[in-house]
């Protein structure tokens, strides 16, 4: 995985912790498949749990989450990947992870947060912590938030003989730290903004800087809204031989359109391109690495039945999406999720 994705997952997790907790106690379970003409295939299965509390005028609403998740992972040409033969033995293997978070939101207004993490596939082993706050400001038209996140990775030591003939790889001990501003606008009663940048610290590589602009804007006529975001980011400096990858530079855009199909029901059709700009180590050799993603999700309210049989609402949530890449890679991926909220 590239500089940037790391980073970007990083921000991510942050980002998790600062979302709005549902607004009733919620079990939800899902699975999924992935699929690639390069014979590697995942699948997934994952439980989440949402518990939510009410307080009074200063302690307004409070939420805890708890999720789990087990992935498995097959090449079925056996291991072909070098790293894969010296780490794994084989093409075979299961990571499992565990997701923690609390949320607790103070006169309204602000929301303070914390995450905490951890995954295993037995080889390779990561931590991370993370936590924040938001505000809203302005007559509560901007929500300004600051996240801060720790990930440290326990890894097997992998090398390699880079083109200048010198042995490289990554720290069998690795540690990152990020922070991420984010502002959020409600530029109008039918525009949101968000705009968010981060730093991510490791140990391995340079620093790594991301921005990201995104926009929702609700069409009542249509009763859909659009949807579209644009990320840079930059990995450049000086590169040791702690590392098996190059500076990097990696742009992402993506647009969308939510949409509202009847009640209980809604659909979003969602398009994403990503590029990567890899200058290596050794000799500075380019690498331009590119994808594109078309997904599409509908969901579907089950209301309680009048009869009594089921008292709680159902929400079923279907995912599917394609993905192609400039390097032959043509993946296919499916979800299915089952959700009840008391």
């Amino acid at each position: 995985m590239r500089s940037f994705r790391n980073g970007a997952l990083l921000a991510a997790l942050a980002e998790l912790a600062a979302a709005t907790p549902a607004a009733a106690n919620s079990l939800r379970q899902k699975v999924g498949a992935y699929s690639d003409n390069e014979g590697m295939t995942r699948q997934r299965i994952g439980v989440e749990a949402t518990i939510d509390g009410h307080g009074g005028d200063k302690m307004t609403a409070s939420s805890y989450t708890l999720a789990a998740t087990r992935d498995a992972y097959d090449d079925q040409r056996g291991g072909t990947n070098a790293y894969e033969k010296q780490v794994y033995a084989s093409g075979h293997r299961l990571n499992r992870a565990l997701t923690a978070g609390a949320s607790q939101t103070w006169e309204r207004l602000v929301e303070t947060h914390a995450l905490v993490s951890g995954e295993t596939d037995d080889h390779v082993k990561t931590r991370t912590w993370a936590g924040g706050f938001t505000s809203w400001l302005a007559h509560e038209s901007v929500r300004v938030g600051v996240d801060l996140s720790r990930t440290v990775v326990d890894q097997p030591a992998y090398e390699i003989l880079d083109f200048d003939s010198r042995e490289i790889g990554n720290p069998t001990l690795m540690t990152a730290t990020g922070a991420t501003l984010s502002v959020r606008h409600l530029a109008t009663p039918r525009t949101v903004m968000d705009y968010t940048v981060s730093l991510v610290e490791a140990d391995n590589r340079p620093p790594t800087y991301t921005g990201t602009v995104a926009g929702r804007q609700f069409f009542p006529g249509l009763d859909g809204a659009a949807i579209l975001s644009a990320s840079r980011g930059v990995n450049r400096g000086y590169l040791t031989t702690d590392t098996t990858y190059g500076q990097v530079d990696a742009w992402q855009a993506e647009t969308g359109w939510a949409q509202n199909l009847w009640s209980g029901a809604l659909a979003k059709l969602g398009y994403r391109y990503y590029m990567e700009d890899e200058t290596t180590r050794a000799y500075a050799d380019r690498k331009v690495f590119g994808s594109d993603t078309l997904s599409l999700g509908v969901s579907q309210e089950l209301k309680p039945d009048k009869g009594g049989v089921r008292q709680v609402p159902v929400v079923l949530e279907l995912a599917a999406a394609r993905y192609l890449t400039n390097t032959g890679v043509n993946a296919r991926t499916f979800e299915a999720g089952l959700s009840a909220k008391f």
